[in-house]
């Protein structure tokens, strides 16, 4: 009995804590954490945590205030190497495992949730950033999840609005050394290289805003020739060709809008209407 109390007093004071972060108005827009029937995949932690030091004296917390939509108050969310991870790929591959603890602070209680997710690099405050991945008005968590000599491997952790918490197993994972966003048409083009004179692009399409995935819809990549240092590009929408051209350096490098709307509509002019 003594332990059991003891443990309820230590909860109470966590939630204490984690309080102290909330936004003392309160925000009748937000929607409620329902108490049953919470996916698997969005689960809050058994004990709520309390911002707190590193386990070690290597070991670093990094700590971000995110306002993940205008009509919530901020997240807490602290990202700590808690150590690495068993199994056989830890074996092969130098791999890290961290801990995200997030503490979502609401109307009349906090919410805290954690998970812990692995990396093949140690992660800084630049290989975390927060992007509406998914076009639905609300920020989802971007790691690093590995990097090559130009490439990088992202993974997107989203928010899910119904249970006011985000996924604890990724939504999304992209290899690219850059992408970009195009909420009209909720897409994403990705690029990748593989060498000074050969890359490749992928556009995707969002199915479902709220419950969908990415397809892929669109791949370009070229060839160079070394002898007569021209280009050949090519461009597959949908399992169909739609373009193939030899090109001059110059003409490689100069804007092709022309080839944008190949790659992300299979024409070569942006249809009116693309629901």
């Amino acid at each position: 009995m003594k332990k059991l109390l003891a443990a309820l007093l230590a909860t109470a004071a966590i939630l204490a804590s984690c309080a102290v972060n909330a936004n003392p108005e309160p925000t009748p827009t937000a929607e409620p954490l329902p108490t049953a029937n919470t996916p698997p995949e969005a689960t809050p932690s058994e004990e709520p945590w309390e911002s707190q030091a590193p386990n070690d004296e290597t070991s670093e917390v990094l700590r971000f205030e995110v306002v993940v939509a205008e009509h919530l108050p901020a997240f807490t969310i602290e990202i700590e190497n808690v150590g690495e991870p068993n199994g056989r790929e830890a074996e092969t591959f130098m791999v890290f495992q961290y801990e995200a603890r997030i503490c979502s602070p609401r109307e009349f209680e906090p919410i805290a949730q954690s998970f812990t997710f692995n990396t093949y690099m140690e992660l800084d405050e630049d290989k975390v950033n927060f992007v509406d991945i998914d076009y639905d008005g609300y920020l989802d968590i971007e790691i690093e999840h590995g990097r090559g000599l130009v490439n990088r491997t992202l993974l997107f952790h989203r928010y899910n609005i119904e249970y006011n918490l985000f996924e604890n197993t990724p939504f999304f994972a992209l290899l690219a050394n850059g992408y970009s966003l195009h909420p009209d048409t909720k897409q994403i083009v990705a690029s990748t290289r593989s060498n000074a004179h050969q890359y490749e692009r992928t556009a995707y399409q969002l199915t479902n805003t709220r419950h969908g995935t990415y397809e892929e819809i669109g791949r370009e990549w070229t060839d160079y020739d070394y002898d007569t240092e021209l280009y050949t590009m090519h461009i597959v929408h949908r399992g169909t060709k739609v373009y193939m051209r030899e090109m001059t350096n110059d003409e490689y490098r100069a804007p092709a809008p022309e080839r944008e709307n190949y790659l992300r509509f299979g024409v070569a002019n942006k249809p009116e209407s693309t629901d």
